[in-house]
């Protein structure tokens, strides 16, 4: 996955009146029609061309997990807190509870929790969504998934709570062609059998997603629903994504989706267009996207567009730890900063430290003039040993300062590059 930013910017759509109209026919109104569709779209990421029940916060692959996200609203003048979600890992980096709080007024409130299991594979097996009732965590969904010889997800079955029982709501079955996801077909339990309602139908270049269809079961026929087209750069980043709806017999413009990137193909702005009045396209919301110097996503400010200009309408922030990554299990008994190595060295060298137990931890470089030139590690981490590479191409010959600090232990080293 290449970064977890995309999971964050999954928009929505509006369900057409044609689907509502054929599950009134079968009697399916009782359904949430909107939190199906939610989860409908939110099922349709896709990570290398191939269906995962992977979660969108297990996703780092630069030694660092996601372990909060703070949502705050504009309300015209503040950013005020709305919502947090706060993230637990096991031993192999996965993702086993996400504990979702709402700010009120003083205090943060429990709200939700999920608990996720895995297999030997590290494959996500189940998920569990949990509500609190201002005393207990009480179960309400859950999402169980399979998957063949190969670890591709070939089925997902979902769950209500009815106070004493699980009982089957959703079911999803996942067809590929090798390794590329083609096909998602949906069904609806009505006791005693499972029905068809819709089919998501994926279409590939050589190497990517060009075009997603959804259609929905009639009783004899699929009828056409939404379709998504995607444009993609030399890099293979996506830079558009067109959708449409059925309008028998013409596809019709619904929503349009430009994506920025910088020089590292990190995605840094997106860009909703509506299509107004079936003439133009207009702007509707504004996603800009900050790193920290690990490249890791710090947040998202969400902006619509009133008239004229952009107003801040939402924000995320997110905080990350280090992973176990180049981390040894046995626990030190005391902090150290180890002399770097090689030394002198052009252009990295491996700076090594210890800590005896959990810490929140800085690891900076510095010139000899005390400016500082990179921040290495900054967080909550665990006790152990780690071994962080620096890469000095950026800069010039001379003497450089590395220091640790965490509330307890300060300690600084000097190393010398030499290109």
């Amino acid at each position: 996955m290449k970064t977890i930013t995309h999971l964050f910017l999954i928009i929505l759509f509006l369900l057409p009146f044609q689907m509502y109209s054929q599950l009134e026919k079968q009697g399916k109104t009782d359904l949430n029609l909107d939190e199906l569709l939610k989860d409908r779209s939110e099922s349709n990421t896709f990570n290398n061309q191939k269906a995962s029940a992977e979660i969108f916060c297990k996703s780092s692959t630069n030694g660092y997990l996601l372990a909060e996200r703070l949502w705050q609203d504009w309300n015209g003048s503040d950013w005020v807190n709305y919502r947090k979600d706060n993230y637990v890992y096991d031993d192999n980096d996965n993702l086993i509870e996400n504990i979702q709080q709402k700010w009120d007024t003083f205090q943060w409130l429990n709200e939700h929790k999920y608990s996720y299991s895995y297999d030997e594979n590290s494959n996500l097996i189940e998920e569990v969504l949990q509500n609190w009732d201002g005393t207990n965590w009480l179960n309400s969904e859950k999402k169980s998934f399979a998957y063949d010889a190969s670890d591709n997800l070939i089925e997902e079955l979902r769950q209500n709570w009815d106070g004493a029982n699980w009982v089957n709501y959703t079911k999803i079955d996942y067809t590929y062609d090798e390794t590329k996801l083609i096909e998602k077909l949906w069904q609806f339990f009505d006791s005693p059998n499972w029905e068809v309602v819709w089919k998501d139908t994926y279409s590939y270049d050589s190497n990517n997603l060009i075009e997603l269809l959804w259609q929905f079961w009639d009783s004899s026929n699929w009828v056409n629903l939404v379709k998504e087209n995607y444009t993609y750069d030399g890099n293979s980043n996506l830079i558009e994504e067109l959708h449409q709806d059925w309008a028998g017999p013409n596809w019709v413009n619904n929503a349009k989706f430009d994506y920025s990137y910088d020089e590292n193909n990190t995605q840094i702005q997106s860009l909703r267009f509506d299509w107004y009045v079936g003439s133009y396209w207009r702007n509707n919301t504004k996603y800009t996207l900050t790193y920290d110097g690990n490249n890791n996503l710090i947040e998202s400010l969400s902006q619509r567009w009133a008239s004229s200009n952009w107003v801040n309408d939402r924000k995320f922030t997110y905080s990350t730890i280090l992973t176990e990554i180049d981390h040894w299990n046995n626990v030190p008994e005391y902090f150290s900063l180890s002399n770097n190595y090689p030394n002198p060295f052009n252009p990295a060298t491996k700076i090594t430290f210890t800590i005896p137990k959990r810490a929140n931890l800085t690891l900076k470089v510095f010139d000899v003039l005390g400016s500082e030139v990179e921040e290495l590690v900054k967080g909550d981490i665990e006790a152990g040993s780690y071994e962080i590479n620096f890469d000095a191409s950026e800069l010039t010959s001379g003497i450089y300062f590395y220091r640790i600090q965490t509330e307890d232990f300060t300690q600084t080293k000097k190393m010398l590059l030499l290109k």
